[in-house]
């Protein structure tokens, strides 16, 4: 039996795995104790990792679309096909688009479309990380990231159930507190750390920026900044100071649902227990004020001296290698800045209106379904069904593959070569392993290549994906193969910031522009299932079988809903189905929507129980980053077992 040291691919953490081959087939994955990250712990979808490798349900070669059923063809037909569609358009008529992997794959794609010249690489970014990353970068030159092993002695958790989706983070968390850390959570919904939190705010969904303005405000009002990091570190103080006094803490508490007295308790020990972390989350970029909320958060952290300290914010410093994102992994000269969306990737909803405008004819999707995944589902189908020519790269027959014109078996992280860094976590670069290997699927990497050599640009790519990892850590001098002995690289932590911090950067609102008379609707990642993905896993399923939706106990009283009905979720968009699960630890006139749902097992399922049925592409959303609004949403609920 061998043992290779790697890293879980089923989300973006990284966490390091031990992966047991014996005769040739993988029997068993383990965490491995040895890696910072993890630290020998491991979610349920890494467990289950086994089941999406050996799941019957896997796409099992090339199938191509011949009078509306899918034929099995080689693997050779399909390149010879897709490169012989796609040398038909102009480069601008096709948009290349990427789901939820986050790793190399994603820049292989990239490298791909700028080598065939289109500008139009499309991903969730814009409601997912980016406007966060945009606004941290825009005040201090860098996205930041929480200094737990100092320990902190506050931690403030703002729309992110750790506990689901940074698992990791949630172990080092508890381990703060043992030591004595305040925790203060902002949601709708207590959380496991909410349950464990010295202040829970239940905030209005979507009311994010007018709070972290009343929290800004009662820390400057009351005199709780860190003046020597404001003298020594920030330009335009006692300007935005001025400004800040327009606002109204009496309107901000009504506005939010938090009282004047809660917003100056979070203030007073955010600012006096030092140091202190906030530990966001994917609520921040949901909405017309992502990027304002982020850089208000950001300018909590400067006006206290967070930033940039053992036990706050620190800069992670990975090892400097061409990875994610990198002009030169991604070939970023070979497309004019002109031609680019302002954060280089394109939101769904423009791509979407292209289709629409005929300007793009055609599309590759790799690992995405924005059926499920992009606003306004029902829109998102039918621009997709109106194109000229589709490819989806998947592991699984999902209901974007189903509408494509041909489909390819893409491959689990047991089946391919990679360099693992997390983008927002713990600084570590680890190995990923290929320990075995099946006849039916290809890496996204041997998929690109091999069609960019049918159109004639084969000569952007290495011969392998080897080559082109060496490619990637040639900045440290190592090859993939040494660092396959190794296992994984640490980075460190940066304490300096890269310039001053200018205060004229905040975004004053004039007015604030929320809903909060009615039932309003939110959602959230689970434990269990990344996106829409792993709803083919038994595991998995048996844990969860079907979309739940959260309601309070008095809410549900009021409406007559009992616990387990099945219920109907209706806004202006549509109206879709879930299960009531009724509970206290969710705010009252707050429902939570379950994310990403459909049923692999029956027939057209999107449209029976997906969130983004009810949810809007439409302004108003973010100016800067156009993010769509994905909280503060008002619908309405009743029970159909009347």
């Amino acid at each position: 039996m061998e043992i290779y040291k790697s890293t879980c691919n089923i989300c973006p953490i990284g966490c390091g795995v031990l992966i047991y081959v014996k005769n040739g087939r993988v029997i068993k994955i383990e965490p491995d104790k040895d890696h910072p990250l993890n630290k020998g712990k491991l979610c349920p979808k890494g467990y289950a990792s086994l089941e999406y490798l050996y799941s019957p349900h896997r796409i099992k070669f090339p199938h191509i679309k011949r009078k509306n059923k899918f034929e099995k063809i080689s693997w050779e037909d399909a390149f010879d096909f897709i490169s012989s569609k796609l040398e038909k358009f102009s480069p601008e008529e096709v948009a290349f688009i990427h789901g939820a992997a986050k790793g190399l794959q994603d820049s292989y794609l990239t490298r791909f479309a700028y080598a065939f010249g289109s500008p139009y690489v499309a991903w969730q970014g814009h409601v997912c990380f980016v406007p966060r990353m945009a606004a941290s970068k825009e005040v201090y030159g860098f996205y930041a990231v929480p200094d737990y092993d100092y320990p902190p002695k506050t931690i403030v958790v703002w729309g992110k159930n750790v506990d689901e989706t940074l698992f990791h983070v949630y172990e080092r968390i508890l381990n703060a507190v043992s030591l004595g850390s305040k925790i203060i959570v902002v949601d709708p919904r207590k959380t496991e750390l909410a349950k464990l939190a010295d202040l829970h705010l239940q905030i209005n969904p979507g009311t994010d920026l007018a709070l972290a303005i009343g929290v800004l405000k009662t820390i400057v009002d009351k005199n709780f900044i860190d003046e020597n990091f404001i003298k020594n570190n920030t330009i335009g103080f006692e300007n935005f100071k001025d400004k800040l006094k327009k606002y109204s803490l009496k309107e901000i508490a009504k506005i939010t649902g938090i009282s004047e007295k809660e917003i100056e308790e979070f203030a007073t020990i955010y600012a006096k227990n030092k140091p202190s972390i906030i530990q966001w989350g994917n609520a921040i970029d949901h909405g017309r004020y992502s990027f304002e909320t982020a850089v208000a958060i950001c300018f909590l952290r400067a006006v206290t001296g967070n930033i940039g300290r053992p036990g706050g914010e620190i800069r992670p410093i990975l090892p400097p290698i061409w990875g994610r994102r990198s002009s030169q992994l991604e070939l970023w000269d070979k497309i004019p800045e002109n031609k680019i969306f302002k954060t280089r990737y394109f939101p769904p909803q423009v791509i979407i209106d292209l289709i629409f405008k005929n300007n793009i004819k055609a599309a590759y999707i790799q690992g995405a379904n924005p059926i499920l995944s992009y606003a306004n589902a029902k829109k998102v189908y039918r621009a997709l069904k109106s194109l000229d020519f589709m490819v989806v790269v998947d592991l699984f027959m999902t209901p974007t593959a189903k509408i494509a014109d041909i489909i390819l078996p893409s491959v689990t992280y047991f089946e391919f070569d990679s360099i693992s860094t997390p983008p927002y976590s713990y600084p570590v670069m680890s190995v990923q392993q290929k320990v075995i290997e099946f006849d039916f699927a290809k890496s996204d990497y041997e998929i690109l290549k091999n069609i960019a050599d049918n159109l004639r640009f084969g000569e952007y790519f290495w011969r392998n994906e080897k080559e082109c990892l060496n490619f990637c850590l040639s900045p440290i001098g190592i090859t993939f193969d040494e660092l396959k002995k190794i296992g994984f690289i640490e980075g460190i932590k940066g304490y300096t910031l890269d310039k001053k911090i200018d205060f004229s950067l905040f975004p004053f609102i004039k007015k604030f522009n929320f809903n909060n008379n009615q039932l309003t609707m939110i959602s959230w990642k689970s434990l269990l299932y990344r996106h829409s993905g792993g709803r083919q896993i038994v595991t998995l399923r048996g844990i969860q079988e079907k979309p739940v939706i959260w309601i309070n106990e008095k809410t549900a009283k009021n409406l007559r809903i009992k616990d387990g009905d099945k219920v109907i979720i209706e806004t202006n968009k549509g109206k879709i189905y879930q299960f009531a699960k009724l509970t206290d630890d969710i705010k009252e006139n707050v429902i939570g929507v379950d994310y990403a749902w459909w049923y692999p097992e029956k027939r057209n399922s999107w449209k029976d129980s997906n969130i983004n049925i009810l949810t809007d592409d439409f302004p108003p959303y973010n100016e800067k980053l156009l993010s769509t609004n994905l909280r503060n949403i008002n619908c309405k609920i009743y029970s159909s077992n009347k």
